[in-house]
């Protein structure tokens, strides 16, 4: 374990900067960092973006196919397709549950408004402390 108290606050902080520039930015995590296009899911007309990670969401019923269109640089060529979910006790206008197909992990994407902010619904679901029957969601994630 490292002596130097810099070093202790620095490996103490690394967690929040991340999670900090994640959402701040609106970008997504990727395994080798953060994404430069920001996470962007199409469904039935309606785009959303990036909910913050850890919100605690229950899926409710299978709505149907939805997308992630490419982000511009040519291994992200290709749309990728997701599959959307329900969330309980949230409108599909609001947010949705999506699921890349082929991967078992579904995370929380929130209607995207021009303000930039949150939906109010999502904002009350962030701040509603982590139910038995609510997985918490992780983190989005991008191909490239």
């Amino acid at each position: 374990m490292p002596k130097n108290p810099r070093c202790l606050l620095l490996l103490a902080l690394l967690p929040l900067a991340a999670v900090a520039g994640v959402y701040g930015a609106g970008r997504a995590t990727t395994v080798e960092g953060v994404s430069d296009c920001p996470l962007v899911i199409r469904f039935d007309g309606h785009e959303y973006g990036s909910a913050p990670p850890g919100i605690a969401f229950a899926l409710a019923e299978r709505l149907g196919p939805a997308v992630q269109p490419p982000c511009g640089g040519p291994a992200e060529s290709e749309e990728v397709p997701h599959t959307a979910y329900r969330v309980r006790g949230l409108d599909p206008g609001v947010a949705l549950a999506v699921r890349p197909e082929g991967d078992g992990a579904a995370y929380l994407v929130a209607a995207r408004r021009a303000d930039g902010k949150l939906p109010a619904e999502v904002e009350r679901l962030a701040r509603t402390p982590s139910g038995a029957s609510a997985p918490p969601s992780p983190a989005p994630t991008t191909t490239g």
